[in-house]
């Protein structure tokens, strides 16, 4: 059996469902428990990781990609830049963020979380067109 990082990488990859829905069984507990315990609540948790699950399909899918810690420990780092970002646009406060060490190409994770959030925003939109206009 393959390491479980791949495992989960490859759910993700193949938008396997049943990967996914793991994903979601073996971390989602502790990315609520994050983000509870730094001023959130269970709907923002469900948006951090998914946004943060969209994040690593778009980095896992670049060739050159290589996971270089367990999965969990990614899905926390990732997690943890996309809660203090929206957690600064929400309170309008200044967050320091120190947790973004580790990574080794910062403005590709910036650039990646930037790409994510706008396509989020572009899909959102679209869904909004009539059938024909689509």
């Amino acid at each position: 059996m393959p390491k479980e990082q791949d495992y989960y990488l490859r759910a993700l990859l193949e938008q396997d469902m049943q990967g996914i829905e793991r994903i979601y069984l073996d971390f989602g507990a502790r990315i609520t428990g994050f983000v509870r315990n730094h001023g959130g609540n269970s709907e923002d948790a469900k948006d951090v990781l998914q946004d943060a699950l969209l994040v690593i399909w778009n980095k896992a899918a670049d060739p050159n990609f290589k996971l270089t810690s367990g999965f969990y420990n990614y899905l926390i780092a990732v997690c943890r830049n996309i809660w203090f970002r929206k957690k600064k646009k929400k309170d309008n406060n200044t967050v320091t963020l120190n947790a973004l060490e580790g990574f080794s190409n910062e403005q590709s994770f910036v650039e990646a979380l930037e790409n994510t959030e706008r396509q989020k925003l572009f899909v959102e939109h679209l869904n909004r067109l009539d059938e024909n206009c689509r």
